[in-house]
């Protein structure tokens, strides 16, 4: 286990910038890249940027694939359930997101994610945000939560 916590331990902090507003949302979804970057701009109300890049009022966001996604620890391997609150570093993608620019409010921003993990959870999508304010998220960051299974919560199908 010791080994598994160093894994994990220098994972998150290649993924926690020093920025306190660096966000990463891992997501695990059945969706292509650039379908994914379609649908956070739709959600976002931003424009693309280029293949992998979305700009909205609020957040200057990248979508890329998670380099851990296809490592031993996921996909056909079975994730030792000791590890199951770390499974979201193995997601398919990693959105990572910054205030476009330096007038956007704090309150602003940690809305503005608020309303992209909503909305993604709406249309079936796992994700675990990781950042320094998880806690002023949906969920706390939403990680082991799986809006597939929640019965309260319907669905949108993505097309």
């Amino acid at each position: 286990m010791q080994a598994h916590l160093s894994h994990s331990s220098s994972v998150m902090k290649n993924v926690i910038k020093h920025d306190p507003l660096f966000c990463t949302i891992f997501t695990d979804c059945s969706l292509a890249n650039p379908d994914l970057v379609k649908l956070v701009a739709e959600v976002v109300d931003g424009k693309i940027d280029g293949l992998e890049s979305v700009v909205s009022k609020s957040l200057d966001i990248g979508v890329q694939d998670n380099e851990l996604f296809n490592s031993p620890r996921f996909g056909i391997f079975e994730i030792p359930p000791e590890d199951a609150e770390d499974r979201f570093l193995y997601y398919q993608y990693r959105i990572e997101i910054e205030p476009a620019s330096a007038e956007v409010a704090r309150y602003d921003y940690i809305q503005a994610i608020a309303h992209l993990m909503e909305n993604l959870w709406n249309r079936g999508v796992k994700l675990a945000a990781a950042c320094s304010f998880e806690n002023e998220l949906p969920r706390g960051g939403g990680n082991l939560y799986d809006p597939t299974r929640d019965q309260a919560r319907k669905i949108i199908p993505m097309s």
